[in-house]
């Protein structure tokens, strides 16, 4: 007999823990990983995800605002996957940035938790 799926709903979000990354609040981005890539149009990797935030207002000489929007978002939104390798567990972080000039941007952000750490660190962010 097969169940209801309304049932079957049911029980699987009865079975589904809200996880967040561990210790969220003790969660940090280092300045050079804004500055010197998120919002470093020059850079090799990240040079068009910076054009991108630069177009949502954001700017490298003011990269605290995109911090405390990207840790708010560690902080308060659901892990969506996560990732064991050698070096630790990465976790993937979907939210909404409400950027300096006044649209939503809704980003994808990456964080790391190394083996020898108890804190996440930002890997990275880009559009979804």
């Amino acid at each position: 007999m097969r169940p209801k799926v309304s049932s079957f709903a049911s029980w699987i979000n009865n079975k589904i823990a809200i996880v967040r990354i561990p210790n969220p609040e003790g969660a940090n981005i280092p300045p050079a990983k804004l500055q010197g890539y998120l919002l470093n149009e020059a850079h090799s990797a990240g040079g068009s995800k910076a054009s991108l935030f630069r177009a949502f207002g954001y700017e490298a000489a003011k990269w605290e605002l995109l911090a405390a929007e990207l840790l708010s978002i560690a902080a308060t939104r659901d892990v969506v996957a996560s990732d064991s390798h050698e070096h630790g567990v990465n976790y993937v972080v979907d939210g909404i940035l409400q950027t300096p000039i006044g649209r939503e941007l809704h980003v994808r952000t990456v964080w790391v938790v190394r083996r020898d750490a108890e804190t996440a660190s930002f890997v990275t962010a880009y559009p979804l």
